[in-house]
Protein backbone atom coordinates (compact mmCIF):
# COMPACT_ATOMS: atom_id res chain seq x y z
CA UNK A 1 0.00 0.00 0.00
CA UNK A 2 1.78 3.24 -1.21
CA UNK A 3 1.07 6.97 -0.20
CA UNK A 4 -0.09 7.42 -3.91
CA UNK A 5 -3.00 5.04 -3.58
CA UNK A 6 -3.79 6.85 0.05
CA UNK A 7 -4.26 10.40 -1.36
CA UNK A 8 -5.83 9.19 -4.34
CA UNK A 9 -8.76 7.14 -2.75
CA UNK A 10 -8.74 10.07 -0.02
CA UNK A 11 -9.57 12.30 -2.92
CA UNK A 12 -12.43 10.25 -4.08
CA UNK A 13 -13.48 10.23 -0.63
CA UNK A 14 -13.62 13.73 -0.80
CA UNK A 15 -14.72 14.76 -3.78
CA UNK A 16 -17.44 11.61 -4.62
CA UNK A 17 -16.47 11.72 -8.32
CA UNK A 18 -13.98 10.03 -10.33
CA UNK A 19 -13.22 13.36 -12.27
CA UNK A 20 -13.40 15.34 -9.16
CA UNK A 21 -10.68 13.78 -7.64
CA UNK A 22 -8.17 13.17 -11.47
CA UNK A 23 -8.44 16.78 -11.22
CA UNK A 24 -7.76 17.82 -7.77
CA UNK A 25 -4.43 15.19 -8.15
CA UNK A 26 -3.62 16.03 -11.16
CA UNK A 27 -3.71 13.01 -12.86
CA UNK A 28 -6.15 11.04 -15.23
CA UNK A 29 -9.61 9.68 -14.02
CA UNK A 30 -8.47 5.91 -15.85
CA UNK A 31 -5.58 6.11 -13.73
CA UNK A 32 -7.84 7.24 -10.15
CA UNK A 33 -9.89 4.48 -11.14
CA UNK A 34 -6.97 1.86 -11.47
CA UNK A 35 -5.50 2.74 -7.71
CA UNK A 36 -9.34 2.11 -6.65
CA UNK A 37 -9.54 -0.94 -8.04
CA UNK A 38 -5.78 -1.96 -6.88
CA UNK A 39 -6.72 -0.94 -3.37
CA UNK A 40 -9.72 -3.15 -3.32
CA UNK A 41 -8.28 -6.42 -4.47
CA UNK A 42 -5.34 -5.63 -2.07
CA UNK A 43 -8.29 -5.55 0.81
CA UNK A 44 -10.58 -8.33 -0.65
CA UNK A 45 -13.43 -5.79 -0.19
CA UNK A 46 -15.35 -3.39 -1.97
CA UNK A 47 -14.47 0.49 -1.12
CA UNK A 48 -17.02 2.65 -3.10
CA UNK A 49 -20.41 2.31 -5.20
CA UNK A 50 -21.12 3.79 -7.90
CA UNK A 51 -24.24 5.78 -9.15
CA UNK A 52 -25.74 8.30 -11.16
CA UNK A 53 -25.56 10.95 -8.25
CA UNK A 54 -21.86 10.28 -7.67
CA UNK A 55 -19.64 7.58 -5.59
CA UNK A 56 -20.50 6.68 -1.72
CA UNK A 57 -18.53 4.56 0.40
CA UNK A 58 -19.00 1.61 1.45
CA UNK A 59 -19.15 0.48 5.12
CA UNK A 60 -15.14 -0.33 4.28
CA UNK A 61 -14.46 2.18 2.22
CA UNK A 62 -15.68 4.12 5.29
CA UNK A 63 -13.43 2.62 7.82
CA UNK A 64 -10.72 2.62 5.43
CA UNK A 65 -10.68 6.51 5.05
CA UNK A 66 -10.56 6.71 8.87
CA UNK A 67 -7.39 4.67 8.92
CA UNK A 68 -5.75 6.03 5.58
CA UNK A 69 -6.11 9.70 6.62
CA UNK A 70 -4.15 8.80 9.54
CA UNK A 71 -1.83 7.47 7.67
CA UNK A 72 -0.85 9.87 5.66
CA UNK A 73 -1.00 12.64 8.38
CA UNK A 74 1.36 10.49 10.15
CA UNK A 75 3.58 10.62 7.68
CA UNK A 76 3.40 14.23 7.32
CA UNK A 77 4.10 14.40 10.34
CA UNK A 78 7.34 12.12 10.06
CA UNK A 79 8.32 14.21 7.40
CA UNK A 80 8.21 17.60 9.47
CA UNK A 81 10.10 16.43 13.02
CA UNK A 82 13.00 15.02 10.12
CA UNK A 83 12.94 18.54 8.86
CA UNK A 84 12.95 20.46 12.16
CA UNK A 85 15.58 17.91 13.58
CA UNK A 86 17.47 18.67 10.17
CA UNK A 87 16.93 22.80 10.47
CA UNK A 88 16.24 23.47 14.02
CA UNK A 89 13.16 26.00 13.32
CA UNK A 90 10.49 24.27 11.07
CA UNK A 91 7.77 21.99 11.13
CA UNK A 92 3.97 22.35 11.76
CA UNK A 93 1.25 21.91 14.12
CA UNK A 94 -2.64 21.82 14.13
CA UNK A 95 -5.05 22.63 16.22
CA UNK A 96 -8.26 24.24 17.03
CA UNK A 97 -9.33 26.22 20.26
CA UNK A 98 -12.00 27.44 22.15
CA UNK A 99 -13.24 31.38 22.23
CA UNK A 100 -12.32 31.14 25.48
CA UNK A 101 -8.04 29.72 24.88
CA UNK A 102 -8.35 32.05 21.70
CA UNK A 103 -9.38 35.45 23.44
CA UNK A 104 -6.73 34.57 26.47
CA UNK A 105 -3.98 32.42 26.57
CA UNK A 106 -3.54 31.32 22.41
CA UNK A 107 -2.14 35.24 21.97
CA UNK A 108 0.38 34.98 24.57
CA UNK A 109 1.20 30.95 23.28
CA UNK A 110 2.24 31.86 19.37
CA UNK A 111 3.78 34.85 19.98
CA UNK A 112 6.44 32.18 22.47
CA UNK A 113 6.11 29.60 19.77
CA UNK A 114 6.85 31.62 16.77
CA UNK A 115 9.97 33.31 18.41
CA UNK A 116 11.39 29.99 19.01
CA UNK A 117 10.37 28.39 15.74
CA UNK A 118 10.24 31.20 13.38
CA UNK A 119 9.81 29.03 10.01
CA UNK A 120 7.41 26.50 11.82
CA UNK A 121 3.39 26.74 10.35
CA UNK A 122 0.70 26.72 12.62
CA UNK A 123 -2.58 25.64 11.02
CA UNK A 124 -5.43 26.62 13.69
CA UNK A 125 -9.38 25.95 13.79
CA UNK A 126 -12.17 26.72 15.89
CA UNK A 127 -12.99 24.27 18.76
CA UNK A 128 -16.79 24.16 18.86
CA UNK A 129 -18.60 20.75 17.91
CA UNK A 130 -18.98 17.24 18.30
CA UNK A 131 -16.55 16.92 15.30
CA UNK A 132 -13.36 17.74 17.48
CA UNK A 133 -12.53 14.21 19.22
CA UNK A 134 -13.46 12.78 15.48
CA UNK A 135 -10.41 15.13 14.04
CA UNK A 136 -8.31 14.14 16.54
CA UNK A 137 -8.81 10.16 15.58
CA UNK A 138 -8.30 10.64 12.21
CA UNK A 139 -4.92 12.62 12.79
CA UNK A 140 -6.53 16.06 11.17
CA UNK A 141 -5.41 17.90 14.52
CA UNK A 142 -2.43 17.39 16.71
CA UNK A 143 -4.29 18.63 19.91
CA UNK A 144 -7.46 20.38 20.87
CA UNK A 145 -7.56 23.19 23.77
CA UNK A 146 -10.63 23.84 24.87
CA UNK A 147 -13.06 23.95 28.76
CA UNK A 148 -15.09 21.67 29.60
CA UNK A 149 -17.15 21.11 32.86
CA UNK A 150 -15.56 19.28 35.88
CA UNK A 151 -17.40 16.22 35.35
CA UNK A 152 -17.16 16.25 31.61
CA UNK A 153 -13.31 14.21 30.22
CA UNK A 154 -13.15 12.40 26.80
CA UNK A 155 -12.66 8.72 26.86
CA UNK A 156 -9.60 7.99 28.96
CA UNK A 157 -8.62 4.97 27.24
CA UNK A 158 -8.84 6.45 23.86
CA UNK A 159 -7.66 10.30 24.59
CA UNK A 160 -5.21 12.26 27.07
CA UNK A 161 -6.03 15.30 28.64
CA UNK A 162 -3.39 17.91 30.28
CA UNK A 163 -5.32 20.82 32.12
CA UNK A 164 -3.78 24.27 31.88
CA UNK A 165 -5.95 26.29 34.58
CA UNK A 166 -9.02 26.13 36.11
CA UNK A 167 -11.65 28.39 36.46
CA UNK A 168 -15.46 29.21 36.66
CA UNK A 169 -17.95 29.86 34.25
CA UNK A 170 -19.95 33.82 34.63
CA UNK A 171 -23.72 34.42 33.97
CA UNK A 172 -23.03 37.62 31.63
CA UNK A 173 -25.57 40.39 29.90
CA UNK A 174 -25.77 43.37 28.46
CA UNK A 175 -25.08 46.21 30.94
CA UNK A 176 -28.80 47.89 30.28
CA UNK A 177 -30.03 44.67 30.65
CA UNK A 178 -33.02 44.45 33.69
CA UNK A 179 -31.89 42.19 35.06
CA UNK A 180 -27.81 43.01 35.16
CA UNK A 181 -28.03 44.01 38.76
CA UNK A 182 -30.33 40.66 39.57
CA UNK A 183 -27.81 39.11 42.40
CA UNK A 184 -29.55 35.49 42.49
CA UNK A 185 -29.91 32.92 39.98
CA UNK A 186 -33.77 32.46 41.08
CA UNK A 187 -34.23 35.88 39.56
CA UNK A 188 -32.81 34.19 36.03
CA UNK A 189 -35.39 32.22 35.60
CA UNK A 190 -37.99 33.42 33.12
CA UNK A 191 -35.15 34.89 31.49
CA UNK A 192 -34.03 33.65 27.06
CA UNK A 193 -30.87 31.89 27.48
CA UNK A 194 -27.99 31.75 25.20
CA UNK A 195 -25.45 29.11 26.05
CA UNK A 196 -23.36 26.49 24.33
CA UNK A 197 -24.12 22.81 23.84
CA UNK A 198 -22.53 20.50 26.43
CA UNK A 199 -23.46 16.65 26.83
CA UNK A 200 -25.58 14.38 25.20
CA UNK A 201 -28.56 16.87 24.88
CA UNK A 202 -26.90 19.97 25.45
CA UNK A 203 -28.40 20.90 28.32
CA UNK A 204 -25.80 19.66 31.03
CA UNK A 205 -24.01 23.07 31.62
CA UNK A 206 -27.68 25.06 32.28
CA UNK A 207 -28.59 21.96 34.41
CA UNK A 208 -25.68 22.15 36.23
CA UNK A 209 -25.62 25.87 37.18
CA UNK A 210 -29.08 25.41 38.87
CA UNK A 211 -30.10 21.68 39.65
CA UNK A 212 -27.38 21.57 42.41
CA UNK A 213 -28.59 24.69 44.11
CA UNK A 214 -32.25 23.42 43.75
CA UNK A 215 -33.56 26.43 41.81
CA UNK A 216 -35.89 25.45 38.81
CA UNK A 217 -34.32 25.37 35.40
CA UNK A 218 -34.87 28.18 32.67
CA UNK A 219 -37.83 27.53 30.61
CA UNK A 220 -36.54 29.69 27.56
CA UNK A 221 -32.80 28.42 26.44
CA UNK A 222 -30.95 28.87 22.91
CA UNK A 223 -28.74 26.24 22.18
CA UNK A 224 -25.48 27.83 20.55
CA UNK A 225 -22.14 26.69 19.40
CA UNK A 226 -21.05 29.77 17.26
CA UNK A 227 -19.35 32.20 20.14
CA UNK A 228 -19.82 35.24 17.31
CA UNK A 229 -23.16 34.74 17.56
CA UNK A 230 -23.90 34.46 21.32
CA UNK A 231 -22.05 37.22 21.75
CA UNK A 232 -24.14 39.54 18.72
CA UNK A 233 -27.17 38.25 20.97
CA UNK A 234 -26.06 38.71 24.45
CA UNK A 235 -24.89 42.20 23.44
CA UNK A 236 -28.09 43.53 21.87
CA UNK A 237 -30.86 41.45 23.25
CA UNK A 238 -32.18 40.38 26.35
CA UNK A 239 -30.61 36.93 26.27
CA UNK A 240 -28.37 36.32 28.65
CA UNK A 241 -25.06 34.07 28.04
CA UNK A 242 -22.82 31.62 29.98
CA UNK A 243 -19.23 32.47 29.65
CA UNK A 244 -15.82 31.61 30.74
CA UNK A 245 -14.77 33.88 33.72
CA UNK A 246 -11.34 35.02 31.94
CA UNK A 247 -13.35 35.45 28.55
CA UNK A 248 -15.03 38.35 30.18
CA UNK A 249 -11.64 39.33 31.33
CA UNK A 250 -10.17 39.26 27.84
CA UNK A 251 -11.93 42.51 26.65
CA UNK A 252 -15.67 42.12 26.10
CA UNK A 253 -16.68 44.57 28.75
CA UNK A 254 -15.97 47.65 25.76
CA UNK A 255 -19.06 45.82 23.88
CA UNK A 256 -21.43 46.60 26.46
CA UNK A 257 -21.26 43.14 28.60
CA UNK A 258 -21.40 42.74 32.08
CA UNK A 259 -20.83 39.74 34.49
CA UNK A 260 -23.63 39.57 37.18
CA UNK A 261 -22.42 39.58 40.68
CA UNK A 262 -24.69 36.23 41.98
CA UNK A 263 -24.73 35.25 45.44
CA UNK A 264 -24.59 31.40 44.17
CA UNK A 265 -21.82 29.59 42.83
CA UNK A 266 -21.20 29.23 39.35
CA UNK A 267 -19.75 25.52 38.20
CA UNK A 268 -16.22 24.73 38.17
CA UNK A 269 -14.61 24.39 34.58
CA UNK A 270 -11.24 22.90 33.07
CA UNK A 271 -9.36 24.42 30.22
CA UNK A 272 -6.77 21.83 28.71
CA UNK A 273 -5.10 19.76 25.93
CA UNK A 274 -6.67 17.05 24.46
CA UNK A 275 -4.76 14.82 22.43
CA UNK A 276 -4.82 10.76 21.18
CA UNK A 277 -3.28 9.44 23.88
CA UNK A 278 -1.17 7.17 21.63
CA UNK A 279 -0.17 10.35 19.17
CA UNK A 280 3.58 10.59 18.30
CA UNK A 281 3.62 14.28 18.47
CA UNK A 282 6.36 16.37 16.21
CA UNK A 283 8.67 18.71 18.10
CA UNK A 284 6.74 21.90 17.15
CA UNK A 285 3.47 20.46 18.43
CA UNK A 286 5.45 19.28 21.71
CA UNK A 287 7.17 23.01 21.67
CA UNK A 288 3.28 24.78 21.31
CA UNK A 289 2.02 22.33 24.49
CA UNK A 290 4.54 24.06 26.59
CA UNK A 291 4.17 27.35 24.91
CA UNK A 292 0.67 27.07 25.96
CA UNK A 293 1.47 25.47 29.53
CA UNK A 294 3.43 28.61 30.40
CA UNK A 295 0.64 31.22 29.18
CA UNK A 296 -1.78 29.35 31.08
CA UNK A 297 0.62 30.04 34.27
CA UNK A 298 -0.20 33.56 34.46
CA UNK A 299 -3.89 33.23 34.16
CA UNK A 300 -3.98 30.40 36.72
CA UNK A 301 -2.06 33.02 38.62
CA UNK A 302 -4.88 35.88 38.14
CA UNK A 303 -7.38 33.61 39.56
CA UNK A 304 -5.23 32.36 42.36
CA UNK A 305 -4.99 36.00 43.33
CA UNK A 306 -8.68 36.50 43.56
Amino acid sequence: MKLKQLNAFLAVAEHRTIRGAARALGVTQPAVSSIVRELELDLDAPLITRSVKGIALTEYGSAFAIRARLIVEEMQRTRDEIEQLRLGTTGSVSLAVSPTVALTILPRAFAAFTRSLPGASVNLDDALSANDLARLRDGTLDFIVTHRLQDMTPDSDEFASIPLFRTVFAVVARNRHRLARARSLRELTDAQWCVPRYGEHGDDLVRSIFMPLGIEMPKHVIHCPSFSATLGLVSQTDALGVFARPLMEAGHRPRGIVALNLAEPLPPLTVAIVMRRHALLTPAALRFIECLKAASAMVAGKDEGK
